[in-house]
């Protein structure tokens, strides 16, 4: 499936996507009667023919995605206790 740089069947081609790809769909847009989706896939933003999208995640299916997906934990800010004024420290 094509992943273009606009809504258009004739707009050049970010990448190809194999079958059976996870994309973000951000919203749906209609050029000139025909449906587009607005995507992010491998960190590239495009737009996807609504037709050529073969099917929606299941729920569980979503649920092992999100569950395979890197996040970065907040971590507490370090603690620094001076004992002496930073200009009399020897």
């Amino acid at each position: 499936v094509p992943l273009r740089y606009g809504p258009n069947a004739y707009t050049a081609t970010i990448a190809q996507l194999p079958l059976d790809s996870v994309v973000y769909v951000q919203q749906q847009q209609t050029v000139n009667g025909v449906s587009w989706y607005v995507v992010f896939y491998n960190g590239n933003a495009g737009y996807i023919r609504a037709d050529q999208m073969l099917r929606k995640m299941t729920e569980a299916e979503i649920n092992k995605y999100m569950a395979g997906q890197k996040t970065t934990a907040p971590t507490s800010p370090s603690k620094t206790i001076l004992t002496e004024s930073p200009a009399t420290a020897t």
